[in-house]
């Protein structure tokens, strides 16, 4: 009687175990008086982007901090200012390297005067567009270089990438522009390097802000004009004062973004703080690309309702600048080793990346 008795007991102890096991547990009541948990404060760090609240640009830096607020569990938050909020745009490396800010939401090719070798992690003419910038810097050794070109101008900042913008418009302009001829006598507003190029080649380039291409287009100051990608384009309003618009940008084919931090902000973090920011700065690499081609598609859209017309221009005269393009980097890398050796690391890349996505292109 004795043994059946026990033997109930434990099948009775083993069904108490096993519903409790399956039950969802309730936290453990508080116990009066016990000194309440202190709750975690957000690190908030000052970040800083290049164009002003309300552009494109400006939504891709407002939805990585987003990122990564939801990624940290709130731990890490950044509190966003758009261009000049706290300093210039052309000091945002100046202060994220100072403190002033945390980090700084850029590109590289602003820091021209300061650093030779800078606009190679930025945009090319005839260089990378978005995927061979996403494959060269992860797999070519550009993450490293990047980081190094930093350190070795003295910069106290951790360098990262957190987005890559596609190809923009050539040229906008109120005459089809298919060839190089089609160029002489035209003054055009040019980036930087591109400019550089088409004017030791004879033609005449001025390099002016955003905010004054328009009236110059309408005024005639300006014959022809580029900017951006078709979507921020759009948001300027290039497809209300000129008819035409050109591809391929050879001189910006893609566009990388800088995220740079003031070294003593990163090292604060905890380790999983500094791996959750970097991998949302990877998820946005890919983000912004796809994010602003989406876009592009819609402004394409609206240049052709509105009675805009894409022009294609011809293979030879984009073959021939894109020759000048080479020769022109080639100069520069003469003139600063750590350029050379950048543009070296990107050409060995196009040696193997390239070859493999032409054997795997499907003509459309």
């Amino acid at each position: 009687m004795k043994k059946r008795m026990l033997l109930i007991a434990l099948v009775l102890l083993t069904a108490i175990v096993l519903v409790a096991a399956g039950c969802p547990q309730r936290p453990p009541a508080a116990v009066p008086g016990a000194p309440e948990q202190p709750k975690v404060e957000p690190i908030v760090w000052a970040v800083q982007g290049f164009v002003p609240a309300g552009m494109l640009f400006h939504d891709d830096l407002l939805r990585f901090a987003e990122t990564v607020k939801q990624m940290s569990g709130g731990r890490l938050v950044f509190e966003v200012h758009p261009a000049g909020a706290i300093v210039p745009v052309t000091d945002g490396l100046k202060a994220a390297h100072e403190g002033v800010l945390d980090a700084n939401y850029s590109y590289s090719g602003l820091w021209l005067p300061l650093i030779p070798a800078a606009p190679l992690f930025n945009a090319l003419p005839g260089g990378f567009e978005p995927q061979d910038y996403i494959m060269w810097i992860k797999y070519g050794g550009g993450a490293e270089l990047h980081q190094e070109m930093y350190d070795k101008h003295g910069y106290n900042v951790v360098a990262m990438h957190a987005g890559v913008a596609p190809m923009e418009i050539f040229q906008w302009s109120n005459k089809p522009i298919r060839n190089l001829k089609d160029m002489e006598g035209l003054k055009m507003r040019m980036m930087p390097f591109m400019g550089e190029i088409l004017a030791e080649q004879g033609f005449s380039v001025a390099f002016l802000p955003a905010g004054e291409l328009l009236p110059a287009l309408e005024r005639g100051v300006l014959d022809s004009a580029e900017f951006s990608t078709p979507a921020f384009d759009k948001t300027l309003g290039f497809h209300t004062v000129a008819k035409y618009f050109h591809f391929p940008g050879i001189h910006q084919p893609g566009n990388l973004l800088d995220f740079t931090i003031n070294r003593e902000s990163y090292e604060a973090l905890p380790e999983d703080l500094r791996m959750i920011l970097r991998n949302a700065a990877e998820l946005e690499l890919y983000r912004v690309w796809r994010h602003h081609d989406y876009l592009n598609i819609q402004a394409l859209e609206a240049f052709k309702a509105n009675g805009n017309v894409l022009v294609r221009m011809e293979e030879e005269s984009v073959e021939t600048m894109l020759q000048w393009a080479r020769e022109f980097l080639d100069k520069k890398a003469a003139e600063d080793p750590f350029t050379a050796t950048v543009l070296q690391s990107q050409r060995a890349w196009e040696a193997k990346w390239y070859p493999y996505m032409e054997a795997v292109d499907v003509p459309r």
